[in-house]
């Protein structure tokens, strides 16, 4: 009967095994690509279109990953709550009866 045995070689056994080895992907022209971290797409970071270029490979990776882009985030403006009730308010005034029909449809007779 055969018995197996795992035999390792002592001057590689401090060695990681190169399954965990990282690899770098280069372009044609020589550039590191990389792997978006949304889609897995190796991409180059000098033409993503994201703000976080050495994460994602486009905008719509970083929104469909974060719910938001960077740039959408940095133009945001605070309104403060006394601003947006304030608003609000002001249209109240103006308000229109939604129950109230501007334009009645004629109703169909079938008179002879």
């Amino acid at each position: 009967m055969l018995a197996m045995v795992d035999i390792k070689n002592t001057a590689t056994s401090n060695e990681p095994p190169a399954s965990t080895l990282p690899l770098t992907i280069l372009d044609e022209d020589g550039e590191e690509l990389f792997e978006c971290d949304s889609c897995g797409l190796h991409y180059r970071p000098s033409k993503s279109t994201s703000s976080l270029r050495l994460t994602y490979c486009g905008f719509l990776c970083e929104i469909g990953d974060l719910g938001f882009s960077i740039d959408g985030l940095e133009q945001m403006e605070i309104i403060s709550t006394s601003d947006a009730n304030a608003d609000t308010s002001s249209d109240e005034g103006g308000s229109v009866d939604v129950n109230e029909e501007p334009n009645p449809v004629p109703s169909a007779s079938t008179s002879t």
